[in-house]
């Protein structure tokens, strides 16, 4: 059982005579935006369904490291297989 002030209790109480249960839904706020767009989420998704030798890439499986190296399709570029680390690259 978590520690509560008697302020917090007492809004919580008042919270849920007015609004009942849906008083009780956690309200989720803040943490940083997004980085990515629905559109950039969605084609990753769609890279990430697609098997590896469907877009001429030599490995059998995905992985976090070949997702982030690998270019969207129509680009002209290829898989990328380096060395260096995804980590970091948004610097």
């Amino acid at each position: 059982m978590s520690a509560a002030s008697l302020q917090y209790a007492r809004e919580v109480i008042h919270a849920f005579n007015e609004k009942g249960f849906a008083a009780l839904d956690q309200k989720w706020n803040g943490g940083r935006p997004r980085r990515f767009g629905p559109f950039a989420r969605e084609l990753v998704c769609r890279v990430a369904k697609t098997p590896p030798q469907r877009v001429g890439c030599p490995f059998t499986t995905w992985s976090l490291f070949r997702l982030v190296s690998t270019s969207p399709p129509g680009t002209g570029s290829g898989c990328g297989t380096g060395s260096s680390s995804p980590r970091g690259q948004d610097s």
